[in-house]
């Protein structure tokens, strides 16, 4: 039987090159996305030539109900889940520096770039710690990263700072571990690892300068920034 795999925003950019990559190795997909089915019945469709079931859901991960809906319906049609791939992300409507930006602009971002993946993977290791423990990743290592609290737990918890600092989560052992907690986070880091070389592939930005003894301004690229280490 197939592994499971549930990619969110997956039916185009990088989500769709990592969809393609995981069909072809034999992986089945749930995809989250935002358009309707009917605009994506190609590139699932293009999915599907690969061997590998394909379902489309269509939703926001930033809505909770969107994200129930998500889970129910993936339980419904695999029965199981193996892989989260949080890669659905969006930049703001308006890029306003912060003198002119908005809250509602703030929130959006917010919604579907961090709370939202934060509690669909909320969602998802419940539900893979209630699986087989064959169905985990790296099951043999029962640890848990704890995301934003800086506690990493184990049966034999107790020996390090975090474990004695008030306010923290008590380490518990769990179904979950270390492993896939660290593929999360990669996949979070490729997703800005990858918008950050995009903006360093647009042109430089042009300044203006006065010619010397004239008064008049012109516009010059700003030159490459060098680093010396």
């Amino acid at each position: 039987m197939n592994s499971v795999a549930l990619i969110t925003g997956g039916s185009r950019g990088i989500g769709l090159g990592i969809a393609t990559e995981l069909a072809k190795n034999g992986i089945d997909l749930a995809i989250l996305g935002r358009r309707a089915s009917e605009k994506v019945t190609k590139v699932m469709d293009e999915l599907k030539q690969n061997g590998a079931d394909i379902l489309y859901i269509q939703g926001n991960i930033a809505s909770e109900k969107d994200r129930q809906n998500l889970l129910r319906t993936v339980k419904n049609h695999f029965g199981k889940l193996n892989f989260l791939i949080n890669n659905a992300g969006i930049a703001p409507r308006v890029r306003n520096d912060i003198l002119q930006a908005t809250e509602e602009n703030f929130d959006e971002v917010m919604d579907v770039n961090l709370k939202g993946p934060y509690f669909l993977t909320q969602q998802v290791a419940k539900w893979m710690i209630e699986q087989k423990p064959a169905q985990y990743i790296g099951a043999d290592d029962d640890r848990l990263v704890v995301p934003f609290r800086g506690v990493e737990g184990s049966e034999d918890h107790g020996n390090t700072e975090a474990d004695r600092l008030p306010g923290f989560a008590e380490p518990r052992k769990t179904g979950l571990s270390r492993r896939a907690t660290l593929c999360f986070l990669l996949l979070l880091f490729d997703s800005a690892y990858a918008r950050l070389r995009r903006s360093k592939a647009r042109p430089p930005r042009a300044r203006r300068e006065k010619v010397a003894g004239s008064g008049i301004a012109t516009r010059n690229p700003i030159p490459p920034i060098s680093y010396v280490g």
